[in-house]
């Protein structure tokens, strides 16, 4: 990954959420994981969303699918686990 994502993630120490869809053909899942893991070792509370049937399309996704945006942002705002 060579953009400044990775070098302020690994800096990052509140919660961090990813949300990604696991049919995501753009996004290459090596920067995924490489993003998760500098987040999960410098983050307090760290959550991985990847989301079934979805591609890189979450902007119009989000909204038709409430009920994963309402636990997105639990753990976000409550910290609660997922």
């Amino acid at each position: 990954m060579s953009s400044h994502a990775l070098k302020d993630a690994t800096r990052y120490s509140g919660r961090a959420l990813v949300a990604i869809g696991k049919d995501d053909t753009v996004v290459p899942r090596a920067v995924i994981e490489s993003l998760c893991s500098a987040l999960k070792h410098s983050c307090v509370s760290f959550a991985l969303f990847e989301l079934e049937g979805v591609a890189h399309v979450l902007p119009t996704w989000i909204p038709k699918n409430p009920e994963q945006l309402a636990s997105m942002l639990d753990f976000l705002i409550e910290g609660n686990e997922v």
